[in-house]
């Protein structure tokens, strides 16, 4: 943000597919509300972010393989901590958030590693990863995935994402 005889810059795009509602600077602190009601927060004018309170920790064995998993196989296309992919120009079609802001939580764990080992039909970009994750890798990265929704997204996944106590 520029103030007074300061130029204004492009903020750092690692929102995936939400997009800012609200910034405000405090000091030099910029805080950002998005359009899946998450707050982030930059120290350094926007070209980093870290969601407000930061990113869960991976509790378990799975969680921490999942994550690492992850962070190798799948972060290119749906981007730090399950963020989604960010727009850019020629871009069609984004990889999904995998966290709570996106609809991966109304999947079961049977779909879901049905996914990522098999893949989806074009025109989806998801490729099948069974010649290079195993079926315990998938059910990992799910833990892992898992590990980065909120309270409502675990008690609701799957079918159950459709009763009237898990609508917002």
């Amino acid at each position: 943000m520029a103030q007074s005889g300061q130029a204004a810059g492009a903020l750092n795009n690692g929102f995936g597919g939400q997009v800012i509602l609200h910034l405000a600077r405090n000091g030099d602190t910029l805080t950002a509300a998005t359009s899946a009601d998450k707050l982030f927060v930059s120290q350094d004018d926007g070209r980093h972010w870290r969601p407000l309170g930061g990113y869960p920790a991976p509790q378990t064995a799975a969680e921490r393989h999942g994550e690492q998993l992850y962070t190798t196989n799948c972060q290119a296309c749906h981007g730090d901590h399950g963020i989604g992919e960010s727009p850019a120009p020629g871009k069609t079609s984004l990889a999904p958030a995998l966290d709570e802001t996106a609809h991966a939580w109304h999947h079961t764990d049977e779909q879901l590693e049905k996914v990522i080992l098999e893949g989806l039909p074009s025109p989806s970009r998801m490729p099948a990863w069974s010649g290079t994750l195993t079926p315990t890798d998938a059910r990992d990265l799910i833990a892992y995935m898992k590990s980065l929704w909120d309270a409502r997204a675990l008690r609701c996944q799957g079918p159950k994402h459709m009763s009237p106590e898990c609508r917002r």
